[in-house]
Parts: C-alpha cells; structure tokens; sequence
C-alpha cells in the first residue's frame, strides 16, 4: 500500500504446499529447508523465517508464512490484508453483534446482559455466516468491486469504509465504540490497549486504527448505525440463510438463562453457607419431579431436572413450594447417601 517509508517484512499465506517431500517432516521446517533459512519462529499460526539477502551476506529478510485449508484462503487473505482494516470494522460493527474473526464472520445471538453469567459456551452464542468476504461486504454495505480494485493510501480505505451500511464514527480512544446517547458499550478485543497518536511506541497498524477513530468523528454516521443488535440479527441471519440455526441457538440459550435465573431464586432463599445451599439445590434437582406441572418429591432420582422449565406463572409456584419443601430433598439426598455408604461398607459375598 502506498504512503509507507518501508515495507518492512514479506508476508506469504500458503494454502497447501505444490510438492513436499518427507512426509515425516514438520511443514514448517520443510519450508524453512527449501529456503534455507537461518533461522525460524513460529508463533501461534505464523511462522517467521530469516532468508539470507541474495546480494548481502551478513543480511536477512524475515519472511512471515501463515498456513490455511485452502477453502479458507480467500477469506484469511481479506482478514490479513491493508493493516488494520479488519480491526476497524470489527470496532464499527461490533455494537450491531457481527464478528470478524480469522475463523469467518460471524454474528451474536440478542440474549439478555446476564446471558453471560450463565456458564453458556461462547460459541454456543454466536452463529456463523460466512467465510466468502464478497458475501460479507455485500451485506455490510462496502462496494466490493471497490475493494477488489485495491487502494494505495489509508484515506482511500477509510473512505470506502465509511461508504458502508452501518458507518458511524468510533471512540479516539481506539478502544471503544462511540457513545450515542445513553448507551455504552464494552470495549473492543481487538482494540483494547490501543496507544495514543502521539505515542512513539504504537505501531503502524496501530496507528492506523487511531488515525482512522480521528477522521471518523468528521464524518457522519448512517442512519442504520442506530440499529438495534437485534435488528442487524435478524436481517444478517435472513440474509445469509442461516434464520433456523440462529432460532434454535437462541432457543437453547434463553433456556439456559431461565434456568439460571432460577436456581439463582431459590439460592437466595435458602439459609447457610454457599456449599450448603450448592448441596441443597442438587438435592432438588435430583429428586423434584413434575407429575401435570405440580412438584413433589419422586421416588427415582432425576437425570435432568426440569424444574426450571415452564411458564412465568408455573416457575413461580414451584419456588413457593420450593420454598416449604427443600428441606425434604435434603433429607432425602443424605439418607440415600448414607444407605449407599452403609452399603459399600457390607463384605461382599464371594
């Protein structure tokens, strides 16, 4: 790109390798032979070679190499592209609940804040959507042919970024999104620690990111960048075909909420230390059972309690009865471990 003093290091994404021989021999230290390299770093997914300079012999020139399956190629060629794009639409984008990752794009399900307290999966409470970047910037409103022309200055970048769907300018600080109104958002991953413009220690793509939160601020949003997340979700998931996947992941997530949210009832109403009320909830999920909706005490322990499940109205009858009859699954729970205790001490016929 131009407008660089240098260029620094060469980068190569390899897709597969054209021949290979030894197939006993790691990847990476083959290529590092065929180059006849000095030395070699690898770190994480890149690998760093020093080539000997062909006309300098005390010199080397580091070669940076990152392997991928080659269905993924084209996208890890968008995301390691033009230095800091990538974190720059992941900090635009990122209040909507779309993700750009190294792994594809992706968006987050519209779950209540406490959805992140309930031990769900990450990935449980995303949905991808793609790994093509056409698709991508097709949906986010970047003029693709545009971009396959390619750029030769960050102020072509950023002006086709804000060419985008969801523009809206994006904190100075580089680490979070601007605030409009009331609301405030979580810092961006990819931009937390993101040093000042004048900061003599932030790097080139780092200084990208900042120079583009600067010239940001005198440009104005879209009108879309006042959507809800919910909003996008649904229109990226219809978009993208992927409408049942996210139905059924934001089913199982609400679930899990509401079971949480549940058990965080009942713990509050019980007395004792946290490893006691820990004991007393297991207790009740292992021996209330429904028959109809109504709760009792069951006879067979439960494999999966479905206490928690149920209407508003439903949900807050059990924690009534709940709270009149833990003591009972308790009881229970000890006396049935005790018997198994009793019973492991009995000498076993022969």
């Amino acid at each position: 790109m131009g407008g660089k003093a240098n260029h620094g290091d060469i980068d190569f994404l390899v897709s597969e390798p054209i021949s290979r021989k030894g197939d006993n021999e790691k990847l990476e230290d083959f290529v590092g032979r065929e180059l006849q390299a000095r030395a070699m770093f690898r770190n994480s997914a890149m690998t760093s070679y020093a080539i000997p300079h062909p006309t300098l012999p005390d010199i080397c020139i580091q070669l940076d190499t990152q392997l991928c399956d080659p269905p993924h190629h084209s996208w890890m060629y968008f995301t390691t592209s033009y230095g800091d794009l990538v974190p720059i639409l992941g900090s635009i984008h990122h209040k909507f609940g779309l993700i750009i990752n190294d792994k594809g794009f992706w968006v987050q399900l519209d779950l209540p804040k406490n959805a992140n307290m309930c031990g769900i999966p990450r990935e449980k409470m995303v949905v991808f959507l793609t790994i093509e970047p056409e698709k991508m910037l097709e949906f986010l409103g970047l003029d693709g042919a545009r971009y396959q022309q390619g750029f030769t200055s960050e102020e072509e970048i950023f002006a086709w970024i804000r060419g985008g769907r969801f523009f809206r300018p994006i904190s100075k600080r580089c680490g979070e999104s601007a605030t409009y109104g009331p609301e405030s958002e979580t810092p961006n991953a990819d931009s937390v620690g993101a040093k000042s413009p004048t900061s003599e220690t932030a790097t080139p793509k780092r200084r990208m990111l900042t120079s583009f939160a600067n010239d940001s601020h005198n440009h104005p949003a879209t009108p879309l960048s006042k959507s809800s997340p919910g909003d996008v979700a649904l229109e990226a998931v219809t978009f993208f075909g992927k409408r049942q996947e996210y139905d059924t992941a934001l089913q199982y997530c609400l679930s899990e909420v509401q079971e949480f949210e549940f058990w965080k009832q009942v713990r509050s109403g019980l007395s004792g230390n946290s490893s006691r009320k820990a004991r007393v909830i297991r207790s009740l999920k292992k021996w209330v059972v429904l028959d109809d909706g109504n709760p009792s005490i069951g006879q067979e322990p439960v494999e999966n309690s479905v206490v928690a499940q149920g209407s508003g109205a439903e949900r807050t009858e059990r924690l009534a009865w709940i709270k009149e009859h833990w003591e009972e699954a308790y009881e229970k729970e000890k006396r049935v471990a005790e018997e198994a205790s009793e019973k492991r001490k009995q000498p076993q016929s022969k």
